[in-house]
């Protein structure tokens, strides 16, 4: 039943998510994470998929149950919701954008040898972007994103074999120093889980997909159908973070290596990781297979972004007013300027603009879950379509989490200070 053709031909929002997801958060901050503490945090990255699947699965159950997106849900549920959202958006997005593609530009660099300056690899890549999604849209985004996900996952799991055959286990330290009193130490997991999987924020750009994949098949979306897409699409991501985690714990814990705070740099030690343990024959592929990934995320953060800060505007402002930035096009081109001014301040420390973007989406992920969580359950969905009492008792549960580790790491922070 699950396996038809007809429903693998309708997988694609799931994909887009994996798509969106796999990037920063597991090409950066999982190998981080296995590099500097060995094994320490893989029940991190297991507990933070977990605690904010049923927030992301309101995405499209919501899309499913209602043909709407969940920015269509948070208007309709009060304006607070829609200008929390609106605020929070221009707040993180331009920071987000140039994250994601300074370490694209890093790994363009080193895939072309073509030696600009990074600010001059941003513009090129997200002009890139825009002209693809004006000229292909949604169809081309679902298409391509199959092609990516499945390289990528493909010479991911084959270092790692090659990394368990090559690796004198005897010898590895499996855990590492990690101390939840470090303030540094804290500050990094919270780094972490801001975007393990991704930012809450993706529930909302999910919707919008899954709305626009019912356009192209011209009907209302089977909500069985759109758990399915999800679920592969989470469980890709949650195995590719744990994957990327073990090959930082593998290769680069009790090293002398550490990660550079250089794009460049940085993008070159990603690459060697996955040379050293497949041979120099493979670097074309595992170049390729790197760039297509934070591409892919680049993209669809640029897709993502521009769609739901132009649909918000059409929602909040009269129809007759806010012409122009209820443009997809102006918003393309606004947060492909803005994020090269971000990148400016950033443009020699990769790791301070990951980190700060990841934090500032940490902090906000209670609010977001709270407001999709209000949304499901409110009068805008049919009882049939509303989670049951297990998976409510899960988002009650992950909220509590988030605030509460919210509320500790504020602590520990004044504590620091």
């Amino acid at each position: 039943m699950y396996f038809s053709a007809k429903w693998l031909s309708k997988i694609g929002p799931g994909l887009l998510y994996a798509g969106a997801a796999i990037g920063v958060s597991h090409l950066v901050q999982s190998t981080r994470a296995g590099a500097s503490f060995g094994f320490d945090l893989i029940w991190i990255i297991l507990l933070a998929n977990l605690i904010k699947y049923p927030f992301f699965e309101i995405g499209p159950r919501f899309a499913a149950a209602t043909g709407k997106s969940l920015l269509e849900g948070y208007q309709q549920l009060g304006n607070w919701a829609i200008w929390t959202f609106i605020i929070s958006n221009f707040l993180t997005m331009f920071t987000i954008q140039a994250a994601v593609t300074m370490v694209t530009a890093g790994l363009a660099l080193e895939l072309t040898g073509l030696n600009l300056p990074i600010p001059i690899w941003h513009l090129l890549l997200l002009s890139l972007c825009a002209f693809i999604l004006i000229k292909g849209g949604f169809a081309w985004l679902n298409f391509t994103m199959k092609i990516i996900i499945s390289l990528l996952s493909i010479s991911t799991l084959l270092a790692l074999i090659m990394a368990f055959q090559k690796i004198e286990f005897s010898t590895i330290n499996w855990f590492g120093n990690f101390s939840w009193i470090n303030p540094l130490h804290i500050a990094f997991v919270v780094a972490l889980v801001g975007w393990m999987p991704a930012p809450i924020d993706l529930s909302i750009w999910n919707s919008i997909w899954t709305k626009e994949s019912s356009k192209g098949f011209g009907k209302l979306e089977n909500l069985e159908e759109v758990k399915f897409d999800f679920k592969i699409g989470f469980w890709i991501t949650t195995i590719s973070a744990v994957l990327f985690l073990m090959l930082g714990a593998l290769v680069m814990f009790n090293s002398n290596i550490q990660f550079s705070n250089s794009a460049t740099e940085f993008s070159k030690q990603i690459i060697q990781i996955y040379t050293s343990l497949l041979g120099n024959w493979a670097y074309p592929i595992i170049a390729v297979a790197a760039f297509t990934t934070m591409f892919s995320t680049s993209l669809t953060c640029l897709d993502a972004f521009s769609r739901v800060s132009f649909e918000s505007m059409d929602l909040v402002l009269p129809k007759e007013k806010g012409v122009l930035i209820k443009k997809y096009g102006f918003w393309l081109f606004f947060l492909i300027v803005g994020s090269f001014i971000i990148l400016q301040f950033f443009v020699s420390n990769m790791k301070q603009l990951v980190d700060f973007a990841t934090t500032m989406s940490f902090l906000i992920a209670p609010v977001f879950a709270f407001i999709n969580y209000k949304l499901i359950n409110s009068h805008q969905v049919s009882e049939i379509f509303k989670p049951k009492r297990f998976l409510k008792y899960w988002a009650l549960i992950g909220l509590l989490f988030l605030i509460s580790f919210s509320v500790y790491y504020l602590y520990v922070l004044n504590q620091a200070s």
